[in-house]
């Protein structure tokens, strides 16, 4: 039965998202309409219970002061916010990917990074506002694996010629910030959104990943 419920909802999302409107198509309706006055700042850890169905931890997570909210790849979070003067908003989130995550202090990690590219959708009041905001992509962070037994002064290994051959990657999770955006680089400006007056619920829905959110901003 919950088998079939969901895949009943994912076949609803797909009806959804086949007749929403392009970005473009969508920013002709609200041509003409003013940019918001306002910002409003959503704290990670400060999510909607009752709206947010994926199974959440809250934490401080990578030297962060308040709680934050790490979120596993099935599920979405949501938060609610006010509006108090329509317009045309831009939407910015503070993330950092998740390697790997104890959240019950067993010793067993709750939540496992595949490393692949975080992916979310971004819905507004339950629906997407335009086709793109299906296809967020928060990037990870790299660096080169250097040092260790047999390398040289400047940190690489060297194979049985002298020869330095070229470091694996190591992944270096660190909070970053980013616009809602085209993930594919057509649309080269950040997304505006329109938001009327009133009280809203922004949820980024389930794609691909766990990360952590530390804090989302509407200005």
């Amino acid at each position: 039965e919950e088998e079939k419920s969901s895949a009943n909802s994912k076949l609803e999302e797909i009806g959804e998202l086949l007749n929403s409107n392009d970005y473009a198509e969508y920013r002709l309706i609200h041509k003409g309409t003013p940019a918001g006055e306002e910002e409003i700042v959503l704290a990670g850890g400060d999510f909607d219970v009752e709206k947010t169905t994926a199974k959440v931890f809250k934490d401080k997570y990578l030297g962060s002061e308040e709680d934050v909210v790490l979120i596993p790849e099935v599920g979405d979070v949501s938060w609610t916010f006010e509006v108090k003067k329509s317009g045309n908003f831009h939407i910015e989130i503070v993330y950092a990917p998740v390697v790997s995550y104890d959240g019950d202090g067993d010793g067993e990690a709750d939540l496992v990074s595949n490393t692949a590219t975080i992916k979310r959708a971004l819905l507004l009041d339950g629906t997407y506002p335009f086709k793109q905001s299906r296809y967020l992509e928060l990037s990870r962070v790299w660096s080169d694996e250097m040092g260790g037994e047999g390398s040289n002064d400047r940190g690489f290994v060297l194979d049985n010629d002298g020869n330095e051959i070229k470091p694996g990657k190591l992944e270096a999770p660190e909070w970053r910030t980013v616009k809602a955006s085209d993930s594919t680089g057509y649309i080269v400006d950040p997304f505006l959104f329109y938001i009327e007056e009133g009280v809203h619920t922004l949820t980024l829905a389930e794609v691909q990943e766990v990360c952590a959110i530390k804090e989302i901003r509407v200005f």
